[in-house]
């Protein structure tokens, strides 16, 4: 799947085992399951994202189909107000407001927390 637009700013992290991984590797079946009821219901919106995106996920392995490009992959964007969004490793892991430019993107502040949502029709740019 590659609905991610480009970031050309530098990793700010070293790729590999986080430590939260290995938090997560060391959980058995029960305490994993805790912790996902836990964040639905701190972080609702944040737990939705995550489950949608890897049933998603999940259905492209099971066809087969999960390292194909496809022009219809579902992308993320603000059902608030229609426009892209997306997450910059750089700036946090929450999800930011941005627009495609001439010269690559552009993050702006929209005025509101984004919404998220998944489409697979892109934005007609003018």
């Amino acid at each position: 799947m590659h609905s991610s637009v480009p970031q050309p700013c530098p990793v700010t992290h070293e790729f590999g085992d986080s430590p939260a991984e290995e938090r997560l590797r060391g959980l058995d079946r029960q305490q994993f399951a805790d912790r996902l009821t836990w964040l639905s219901w701190w972080a609702p919106g944040t737990f939705t994202a995550v489950m949608d995106y890897m049933q998603f996920v999940d259905d492209r392995a099971a066809d087969g189909t999960l390292d194909a490009d496809d022009p219809d992959d579902p992308a993320p964007y603000c059902t608030a107000c229609d426009g892209e969004i997306g997450i910059f490793i750089r700036y946090g892991l929450g999800w930011r407001h941005y627009r495609t430019t001439p010269g690559g993107i552009e993050l702006y502040d929209s005025g509101h927390a984004p919404e998220v949502g998944w489409r697979t029709t892109p934005v007609a740019t003018a």
